[in-house]
């Protein structure tokens, strides 16, 4: 099965999407917290909290969404080895 764009998603689907992304954020910000990285921790959390006030305004112009969302999932990968798998919650695959 092939992704979907963010045009092509439901509203709910781009709620889900925009809601797991942000809750990921927030874990990644925990794990670099716990780890003494302060600058990660908060980059993560501004960002997550950016990507969860797009999702209000993301039914009008999908454009800023969708950097917002590749930037959040850049920042996940680039610190996937803060043990997201060890907390229960896993991130986007």
């Amino acid at each position: 099965m092939l992704g979907k764009t963010l045009i092509e998603m439901t509203n709910r689907e781009r709620s889900n999407l925009i809601k797991t992304v942000a809750t990921t954020l927030e874990v990644v910000a925990s794990r670099a917290e716990e780890r003494g990285d302060e600058i990660t921790a908060r980059n993560a959390l501004c960002l997550a909290m950016t990507v969860m006030g797009c999702a209000v305004e993301a039914g009008r112009d999908l454009e800023p969404a969708e950097l917002l969302l590749e930037q959040a999932i850049t920042v996940i990968a680039q610190n996937s080895d803060l043990g997201l798998e060890k907390s229960g919650r896993r991130g986007l695959h």
